[in-house]
């Protein structure tokens, strides 16, 4: 990933969009929007609901369970994205994998058309971009849509 790519993740205001030179796909019917339900991603995941709804899409929420953690939590954490996304008559398909967070992800997107994701984190002034927002913005073969958290409203 670049310079000036990294730099646009890092400190726009709206959602970022990032195409690849391999994508194939032209008609959005299936969002993956992988999560690990951090108070961070809710910016991402309320975005990824309005989306679906407004293509009439199927949304796939996905959470790469923690091996240390029994599999209640991602049940939670997807149960409330169902719950939210009912609101908007949004159908979610809740997945659960262990494994390599990258690869899973990465091998969830041969039934996607995008991923919708958060990306980054605060430290103290600077916003950084995390190490798998950039592997995946390298690696993925489908356009992503990054979504910084925002302690303000989105503009």
């Amino acid at each position: 990933m670049g310079s000036t790519v990294k730099n646009i993740i890092a400190h726009s205001t709206i959602p970022v969009l990032t195409l690849t030179t391999r994508t194939d796909k032209s008609e959005i019917k299936n969002i993956l929007f992988p999560t690990d339900g951090e108070h961070k991603t809710r910016w991402a995941k309320n975005y990824a609901i309005l989306l679906a709804a407004h293509l009439h899409a199927k949304l796939e929420a996905l959470n790469v369970a923690d091996e240390s953690k029994d599999g209640d939590f991602s049940k939670k954490i997807l149960k409330n994205i169902e719950w939210k996304a009912s609101f908007l008559d949004v159908k979610v398909e809740k997945t659960v994998k262990k494994g390599e967070i990258i690869n899973v992800i990465l091998e969830q997107t041969k039934d996607n058309d995008i991923i919708i994701m958060g990306c980054g984190r605060r430290f103290l002034f600077w916003q950084t971009v995390s190490d798998l927002t950039k592997k995946i913005a390298c690696s993925s073969t489908i356009p992503i849509i990054f979504v910084r958290h925002f302690n303000k409203k989105l503009r």
